[in-house]
C-alpha cells in the first residue's frame, strides 16, 4: 500500500478483501502512511496507485524508492535504501570525498564496538537536531543493539554525531534509544570523519561494528 512505492508486480488494485487487513497492518506498523490515506479521502479522493518506472532491477527500484524519500513523496519512515547517497550540495560532496576515514574496530578508543546509523538531512530537518534523527524509529534486533554502547549518527557517509547509549526501547515494533554525547576522546576519534569503505558499501542503514565479521547489518541476527 505504499504511496509512490516500488511495484514487485504487475497489479496495481489492491483487492477488496485485503483493504481492512492493510490498513489494521498499517495502523501497527505505519500510522503516518495510514494518516495520509485519511488526509486523501477526507478531501473526497481516492487513492490511486501510480507506477513512476516499471522494469526495473531490485536495486534500482530501491534507488528510487530512496529518492522520493528524499523528497518527502513517500511517509516511509525508515530510511530510503543507501540512504547515506541522498540528496547533497555538489561542494558538500566534494569535501565528503576529502575527509579522512576513522580506523575500525578493535583499533578504537577502549576498543568499544559501535553501530552505525545512516541519516540524511531531510530527516535531520524533521526530527530538528542529528540527536532525535538518528535515535529512532528503528526495526532492528533489540537484543543484539544493546551489547553496542556507542551509536555514530552519519550523513551521507560522515560522522555528524556520537553519542554513548544509556538506553534501548521498544515501541510499536521499532526502536529508540536515549543517550548522550560521547565523551570527548571517543567523539573526536569519529567525528567528522568518513566511515570505513565496507561500511559505506551498505544498502542497510544500520551495521553493527565489533570486528567479528565486517560490516554486519540489521538484518543479521
Amino acid at each position: 500500500m505504499d504511496l509512490f512505492g516500488k511495484e514487485k508486480s504487475h497489479s496495481t488494485k489492491l483487492k477488496d478483501e485485503d483493504t481492512n487487513k492493510k490498513i489494521n497492518e498499517l495502523k501497527k506498523e505505519d500510522p503516518e502512511k495510514l494518516k495520509r490515506i485519511k488526509e486523501i479521502k477526507d478531501a473526497g479522493l481516492e487513492v490511486i496507485h501510480m507506477i513512476q518506472r516499471w522494469g526495473m532491477s531490485e536495486n534500482t527500484a530501491l534507488d528510487v524508492e530512496a529518492a522520493f524519500i528524499d523528497l518527502n513523496l513517500l511517509t516511509n519512515k525508515q530510511r530510503g535504501h543507501d540512504s547515506d547517497k541522498g540528496m547533497i550540495w555538489a561542494d558538500e560532496l566534494e569535501r565528503t570525498f576529502k575527509r579522512p576515514s576513522f580506523e575500525d574496530y578493535p583499533n578504537t578508543p577502549d576498543h568499544q564496538k559501535f553501530m552505525i546509523i545512516k541519516i540524511n538531512q531531510p530527516s535531520i530537518d524533521f526530527a530538528g537536531s542529528v540527536y532525535e534523527a538518528v535515535r529512532k524509529s528503528w526495526k532492528i534486533n533489540l537484543n543484539k543493539a544493546k551489547q553496542y554502547p556507542i551509536v555514530l549518527a552519519v550523513k551521507y557517509g560522515i560522522v555528524v554525531g556520537v553519542y554513548k547509549v544509556k538506553e534501548w526501547t521498544e515501541d510499536g515494533g521499532r526502536a529508540y534509544f536515549d543517550g548522550e554525547d560521547a565523551p570527548a576522546e571517543i567523539r573526536n576519534f569519529f567525528f567528522e570523519k568518513r566511515i570505513p569503505e565496507e561500511y559505506r558499501n551498505n544498502q542497510y542503514p544500520v551495521s553493527y561494528c565489533d570486528g567479528r565479521s565486517k560490516a554486519k547489518t540489521k538484518n543479521k541476527n
